[in-house]
């Protein structure tokens, strides 16, 4: 759009604003006072209805917002380079049929703040105070035409003068000559960007311009439900001339702002130069985003569309100064040093134009960290040397930590020295701690606050939100935002461990339904709100919890600001937790992670560290030892953690190995002392997989302390072999791999057992408290009684995984009472596990609800049932490869609808709606003659032996019982000629033949999914199709 000085300011000619609102304009059009009126403090804001402040600064962002589709200056509802009429592909149809599904939640209005929480982080008191207190303004220059610039950098792409314009993920030169060459892609990239952005061409960039985009953009309701690109503005509230600007792009908008970005913001993450740069300012800085640019909802998220959003990215980086020389030309004196056009004031490290290649070269890589080391931000020099020592120093500690055996000794201490080692400080809290509860009078004024427990429990936990996983793209389950209809419970994880509404009192922050991160947690204050302040105190008052736990940054704000105490660091096991005392009542506040949403939510390690904290508590308040199970949450996402790893491996991606295993898994099999990297390398070895390792590792692991006696150990039993139902095999189940992992795991907990009564034996000589002394003299007693026991939930985890497997998992009293008895090296004799039907249950909910199952891209499965299944075979060829079809029988049940069937790769088996099977169970077997051979019970009857069609060896041997009891057998047949070409893929798979050659053969059905690498022979089946035409 061209410069129209009609529609300018009069006071800063510029775009960006009307007259009114421009920062010059020094009078108030409200109350007349010289102050601008978006400065004012009498004006009441139309957006949430608060007096004190406009609606440009509103803080309280709305939850949602009814997003109508304005018509966009410059744009046209058309885009055919990125939108065609084509046939959609299967994955394509799945993702549009999502996408409509999710349109009322995903409509929300994503320019947002996103406060970064204060802190005492020991990291941050660690840099030198000129480098963290730093507030250097970047320098001033004038935002550049657009279309010029993208030009210029595309014709720079195609002669190879950028890092990355040419590469195995994206040849660049190849697919922009493709789409027309530099004019016309430039000429389509620029129709995509925001009128906001196109209006801002030409004006100098501060950051009073780039917040009057923020506002603008947020007025008119920009829609964000779209493949887009946008900013996200760093600002500081000591300088309001300070700012800094990271440029992004995403597919799913609330998955990367909200889930991504905005979760770690706020939870302090230091994982990035981006989340860094905020977490530096110690409460000071906030983000906003903006929408630069955006693609058709209907865009086809392809090869073409990854280089249009990655060009995009550039030319962005490139126009804000965001990149630190890895966008200068080749060759240039410039080009490793982070000058010339950026100056180094941007967050972006690497260059957009390799987006998307998971195997950067080390070149690459070593450019990219060289800039921000130059850069004239001392903070973002210091960004290079923070990174470089973080997750070494923390991972190294905390796995030392998990590997000693802990004592209530041990506790005792990290308590003291939390308390700065004042011993009488120490001695009334521990004293206030184990002081058995009084019952009281409570006010009447509570009979209006929504909380959920006791009143006289010696634990309480104020929430915040729930951790979401940062692949979540679900804004917000429906009814969510209707708070008057969700009573609030005791959220799963607490639950898990065992608390009731009998032993913990809990309450939101906002005295809401505990629901997952949303907008309405990022944006209104609720200490702003008297009546809300007021509730917190009453229920503070009148409580009698000695613990209460923070779960979230706005748990912690709020103590901060309403209770008196004093703020310590509290250390166990190589986590760091904040810690408030209230020295009136000795009441400790412990600050920790979310809890999770789900068991899959959050990283192993944060749920260890809730774990530990759970422990600590539960160590102090006698009433609790022999009713909480803190490794709930510990045992539950490593559960969680496999159930990722195997839903990955099974879309195709890269299987776990012992170099890639999350850093809370190594934490977990450290505490089982089997930790080291040689200890996971071996058990990827025995079991052929690290996933199906782990799975085995937590079967044999017990729970209760071993007897003194030098009986020789009990083994669990081998598996039975009796094989009563057989599900999703996806391999056969190895019972000498299960053998080989039990030994590995008995040596392991020996050796740990023989460290343990050692530490125990020197505990015993050093401790002068008689309660130290009768610990030890009862202990081997303890274990002695106890009657053997599992960790329950991993039998629960296993059942199912082994169902999947196609083996029935025995579970019966005999087997329970052979498993080994292992020496915990806690504090205590308790059962710190979880019973076996809660976690079974949220793991076969999980299962359930199809988290394993792919959903458009590749299946590892062979079996796919139902109509709405069709859609999500994927081909993998290698699944079949594997299998071995002779004397095998795979069961499905037919779901309820009006057409019973079922798939087989793609082969189509029809039951009559009068068939008359019980419980809709089914038994189909494969049968395959030798080369040569015709079925006599073919099932493509269509085949002909002119072509010499391989689908006249293949038959189903369909099996079900009756509602009488009685057996049915038969084969199904299916005249279709398109089934004649599926069933001859179908043979040629189990006979190990590649899809390249396959797909050289006429009268065959080929399926890529979307997302799937694939040999450029077989790109023309990207969504399915035949090698040669259907006979008409």
């Amino acid at each position: 759009m061209s410069y129209n000085p009609e529609r300018a300011c009069q006071y800063c000619k510029s775009l960006a604003h009307i007259d009114k609102y421009c920062p010059e304009f020094k009078s108030c059009i409200y109350c007349k006072g010289d102050h601008n009126i978006i400065k004012c403090t009498k004006i009441t804001c139309r957006r949430c209805k608060t007096k004190g402040h406009h609606q440009f600064i509103c803080p309280n962002t709305p939850e949602s917002l009814d997003v109508s589709l304005n018509p966009m200056l410059g744009r046209s509802k058309q885009h055919g380079m990125f939108t065609t009429k084509r046939q959609s592909s299967v994955s394509e149809l799945i993702s549009s049929k999502r996408q409509r599904t999710l349109d009322r939640y995903t409509s929300v209005n994503l320019n947002i703040s996103v406060q970064s929480p204060e802190h005492s982080d020991k990291k941050w008191f660690a840099i030198n105070e000129s480098v963290r207190d730093e507030l250097s303004l970047q320098e001033k220059f004038i935002f550049p035409y657009l279309k010029p610039l993208c030009s210029e950098m595309i014709s720079e792409i195609i002669q190879g003068l950028l890092p990355g314009s040419s590469s195995p993920h994206c040849n660049y030169p190849e697919i922009i000559d493709e789409h027309g060459g530099v004019e016309k892609v430039t000429e389509s990239l620029i129709h995509l960007i925001s009128p906001h952005i196109i209006q801002f061409q030409g004006h100098e960039v501060t950051r009073t311009a780039l917040n009057a985009i923020f506002c603008q953009q947020s007025d008119s309701n920009e829609r964000w439900n779209m493949p887009l690109g946008y900013a996200s503005i760093v600002c500081d509230d000591r300088d309001t001339s300070w700012w800094r600007l990271y440029i992004g792009q995403c597919s799913l908008s609330w998955r990367r702002i909200v889930c991504q970005h905005a979760q770690q913001i706020i939870k302090g993450s230091t994982a990035s130069l981006y989340y860094f740069n905020l977490w530096i300012g110690n409460g000071h800085r906030y983000a906003r985003f903006i929408k630069l640019w955006g693609f058709p909802k209907d865009t086809v998220t392809d090869g073409w569309y990854q280089a249009c959003s990655n060009l995009l990215e550039a030319l962005f980086c490139r126009a804000f100064r965001t990149h630190h020389g890895m966008l200068n030309r080749l060759g240039s004196k410039y080009q490793n040093d982070g000058m010339a056009s950026t100056l180094g004031w941007g967050l972006n490290i690497m260059s957009p134009l390799v987006q998307g290649n998971l195997a950067l070269n080390k070149e690459l890589r070593t450019k990219a960290n060289i800039g921000p080391s130059k850069a004239p931000d001392q903070q973002i020099q210091y960004w290079a040397v923070f990174n470089s020592r973080q997750k070494a120093a923390s991972e190294k500690l905390r796995r030392k930590e998990s590997i000693k055996a802990v004592f209530e000794k041990d506790f005792d201490i990290a308590l003291q020295i939390a308390l700065n080692n004042d011993e009488e400080a120490f001695n009334k809290v521990k004293e206030s701690l184990q002081l058995q509860q009084e019952t009281s009078d409570f006010s009447e004024d509570l009979a209006h606050i929504p909380f959920c427990g006791s009143l006289t429990s010696e634990v309480a936990a104020i929430l915040d939100y729930a951790a979401v996983s940062g692949a979540n793209d679900t804004p917000m389950r429906a009814g969510d935002n209707d708070d008057k209809q969700h009573m609030l419970t005791i959220p799963w994880s607490l639950d898990g461990c065992g608390f009731t509404e009998g032993n913990i009192l809990v309450w939101t922050y906002d005295f809401k339904s505990f629901t997952s991160i949303g907008l309405k947690h990022l944006g209104h204050d609720i200490l702003t709100d008297p009546d809300a302040r007021k509730f917190h105190e009453t229920l503070l008052a009148t409580s009698q919890a000695k613990i209460i736990f923070l779960y979230g940054p706005r748990s912690e704000k709020l103590i901060r600001a309403i209770v008196r105490s004093s703020r310590h660091t509290l250390s166990l096991r190589g986590f760091d937790y904040p810690l408030y005392r209230d020295s009136l009542r000795n009441r400790l506040f412990i600050c920790c992670p979310p809890l999770p949403a789900e068991i899959w939510s959050v990283s192993t390690r944060h749920s260890i560290k809730i774990s530990e904290a759970l422990r600590f508590a539960v160590n102090f308040i006698p009433s609790l030892k022999y009713d909480i199970r803190p490794f709930f949450c510990e045992n539950s996402s490593v559960i969680g953690y496999i159930l990722r790893q195997a839903r990955k491996e099974r879309l195709g991606g890269e299987a776990l190995t012992a170099d890639t295993v999350d850093e809370g898994v190594r934490l977990w099999l450290a505490r089982r002392n089997m930790g080291q990297a040689e200890d996971i390398k071996e058990i990827e070895k025995i079991a052929g997989s690290l996933t199906r390792g782990l799975l085995m590792v937590l079967k044999f692991l017990p729970k209760r302390p071993k007897s003194d006696g030098d009986e020789p150990k009990e083994r669990s039993p081998q598996p039975s072999r009796r094989v009563t139902e057989r599900v999703r095999v996806h391999e056969s189940f190895n019972v000498e791999q299960y053998q080989k992992i039990g030994d590995f795991v008995h040596k392991h907990l020996d050796e740990r057992e023989i460290d343990y009564r050692n530490r125990l034996s020197r505990l015993c000589a050093e401790s002068p408290r008689p309660q130290d002394k009768e610990r030890c003299s009862t202990s081997s007693d303890k274990g002695a009684t106890d009657a053997p026991s599992t960790d329950l939930e991993s039998i629960a985890a296993l059942k199912c995984f082994s169902q999947l497997q196609g083996q029935e998992f025995q579970t019966g009293a005999a087997e329970m009472k052979g498993l080994v008895e292992q020496c915990q090296a806690e504090a205590g004799d308790r059962d710190y596990e979880a019973p076996i039907d809660i976690l079974q249950g949220l793991t076969a909910r999980v299962i359930g609800e199809g988290f394993l199952d792919p959903v458009g891209v590749t299946a590892a499965q062979p079996v796919i049932t139902g109509a709405s299944d069709k859609k999500r075979q994927g081909v993998k060829s290698v699944v079949w490869k594997n299998e071995d079809v002779r004397n095998r029988e795979y069961s499905y049940k037919l779901k309820d609808q009006l057409k019973r069937h079922i798939y087989i790769y793609y082969c189509e088996i029809l039951f009559p709606a009068n068939m008359d099977i019980l419980d809709e169970m089914v038994f189909i077997k494969l049968e395959l003659r030798p080369l040569g051979e015709i079925h006599s019970s073919l099932y493509a009857t269509s085949s002909s032996e002119a072509h010499d069609d391989p689908a006249l060896r293949l038959a189903f041997r369909v099996r079900y019982i009756d509602s009488f009891g009685r057996e049915v057998v038969y084969y199904a047949t299916n005249p279709a000629i398109n089934m004649v070409f599926r069933a001859n893929t179908l043979v040629e798979v189990l006979e190990k033949k590649s899809l390249e050659d396959i797909s050289r053969l006429p009268r065959r059905f080929i399926h890529i999914g979307s997302q799937n690498n694939a040999h450029p022979l077989l790109e023309r089946f990207r969504r399915g199709g035949n090698t040669s035409p259907l006979p008409r």
